[in-house]
């Protein structure tokens, strides 16, 4: 029987978190070398440990690495990691203009959902909106000449006006 607790991490991932910290800026750490550090794919069946090994370092070491497609990972910083941000602003955008259009099939079902389902219903289709909005590149742009510094929200939305 596993008595191992949810929030112990495994050998195999500690021995990639201790393997990845070992990683230069900018340098290019293999998947066949992670691999081989565990004896197991990362790629493959054991990619969850090397998810988390990667979550962990973020949390407990502020250290980010960037998939390279097929190859490994790479070290990433400064402009690197605003890039890594860009991406994910794009990306989240996309998702939100594709789920909006995922719940714009409802039609007339509209009507058959219960006032609750309709309220939620409306307030999710404002937020795919919004964030679909703001996450375009013409709105990014703004909110970036505008930010010296981190923004509070309040001041944030209003930018969007």
């Amino acid at each position: 029987m596993n008595t191992k607790t949810i929030s112990e991490l495994s050998v195999d991932t500690q021995v990639l978190i201790d393997r990845l910290k070992k990683v230069e800026p900018e340098q290019l750490i293999t998947y066949a070398e992670l691999t081989s550090a565990i004896g197991k794919n990362v790629q493959n069946g054991a990619r969850h440990l090397l998810e988390t090994a990667r979550r962990r370092l973020i949390h407990d070491n502020q250290i980010l690495f960037d998939v390279v497609i097929n190859e490994g990972l790479k070290r990433v910083q400064g402009d690197q990691i605003v890039a890594v941000g860009s991406r994910g602003v794009k990306m989240i955008g996309r998702q939100a203009r594709r789920t909006a259009k995922k719940i714009g099939c409802i039609g007339d079902d509209y009507h058959k959902l219960s006032k609750e389902q309709q309220h939620r219903f409306n307030g999710v289709g404002t937020i795919l909106s919004f964030v679909s909005h703001a996450t375009k590149e013409k709105q990014v742009a703004k909110i970036s000449e505008a930010a010296s510094e981190k923004i509070p929200m309040s001041k944030a939305l209003e930018l969007f006006k």
